[in-house]
């Protein structure tokens, strides 16, 4: 046993020296830098492209100018409990 022992350290003592006097290239180190251009750059021509449909009365709306006066909204919708009450008054 305790030559076992003894050979599985010399095993073991032998891989570390080997690793150890070994020369090891370290691999060169990559640095990143940042791009000196500018991230956002001004158009020549402000102005954009035209848009189709871009005086729709939804985008006036979410600005908040007022709505026209022919919106009709749907009725409240009713509850699920007062629906249940009528049917159990039908079928009695």
């Amino acid at each position: 046993m305790k030559a076992l022992i003894a050979a599985s350290a010399l095993v073991f003592g032998s891989i570390v020296i080997i690793l150890l006097l070994n020369e090891v290239e370290t691999p060169e180190v990559i640095i990143v830098y940042a791009s000196t251009e500018p991230y956002k750059v001004k158009p020549q021509h402000p102005g954009g492209m035209e848009v189709p449909n871009r005086g729709l009365l939804i985008y006036g709306v979410a600005v908040g100018r007022p709505s026209s006066p022919n919106v009709y909204l749907a009725p409240e919708s009713e509850r699920p409990l007062e629906a249940v009450q009528r049917y159990l008054r039908f079928i009695r």
